[in-house]
């Protein structure tokens, strides 16, 4: 088995890890997801789809079993038609791209701890040691790729220096981006981290304003803003509200002279 948590189960780490150690199952994230439990947990094997980790990838190719929380089936998380039970609060969701071998509506605050009462033990030895190697296979090529001596520098390494210095209860603003795919792909996320972003939207410029309304929410907190020079150039003049206001966001600024997701898709495409 396999358990993917979507956005809607962002509140239910805890229960979540229970459920998995219960039944030795890998815990995987949509993007939205990211930060539902310590990533550097043994058991968290990385985001799923587009942005997602090789071990992620692996394990849930490899499933005879999803469990999806709480999540929104989007075309950039690439859910397999695999045999799936699926809990969501809303209905309309359930079997919403293929059918659903049991679909539990309901609030997964409620679902999570009636499935793991219910479910029996299964310490699974040889499934733990192969989500050790696959993801300890992983991070080995996060640490390759993000090698300080290459030029210009590279948005892995830049992640890697954020993943150490960033505080446990931070608040990171995603703009739209390559920049955000590399914030996905390779930032490990802490539990009372919090990721602001605009969902699926292509939301060019979100980052900055996100970060100045979490500033204002959370005023004790450290806020970052992870947006690039496409994004920021449309939205640069919200930096007076922040020196207006002495909102003291942390801005990096992923500067490729073009709009690289764009770029990226047209190749795709073969333009």
């Amino acid at each position: 088995p396999v358990i993917i948590s979507g956005f809607g189960a962002l509140q239910n780490g805890d229960e979540l890890v229970k459920l998995a150690e219960k039944i030795t199952a890998p815990i995987g994230t949509t993007f939205r997801g990211k930060g539902v439990i310590n990533e550097d947990h043994e058991l968290y094997a990385g985001s799923h789809g587009g942005i997602g980790s090789t071990s992620a990838s692996s394990l849930v190719q490899n499933a005879d079993l999803l469990i999806v929380i709480g999540s929104s089936f989007s075309d950039m998380t690439q859910i397999p038609e695999i045999r799936m039970i699926q809990i969501d609060i809303d209905p309309m969701m359930i079997a919403k791209n293929y059918p659903v071998e049991v679909g539990l509506w309901g609030n997964c605050s409620e679902i999570i701890p009636a499935l793991t009462a219910f479910v029996s033990k299964n310490v699974n030895i040889e499934y733990l040691a192969e989500i050790k190697r696959l993801k300890k296979d992983w991070i080995d090529l996060l640490e390759k790729e993000s090698d300080s001596s290459k030029k210009p520098i590279r948005p892995q390494y830049i992640i890697k220096v954020l993943n150490e210095k960033l505080s446990e209860d931070a608040v990171i603003s995603l703009d739209i981006g390559e920049n955000s795919w590399w914030f996905g792909r390779n930032f490990f996320m802490k539990k009372n981290q919090k990721m602001v972003m605009s969902g699926y939207l292509a939301s060019m410029g979100a980052g900055l304003p996100g970060a100045l309304a979490a500033q204002l929410i959370f005023p004790e907190k450290q806020v970052i803003c992870i947006t690039g020079d496409g994004g920021f150039s449309m939205v640069m003049g919200d930096f007076q509200t922040a020196v207006k206001y002495k909102l003291p966001v942390k801005v990096f600024l992923f500067n490729n002279k073009q709009l690289g997701m764009i770029m990226q898709e047209q190749k795709v495409e073969g333009y």
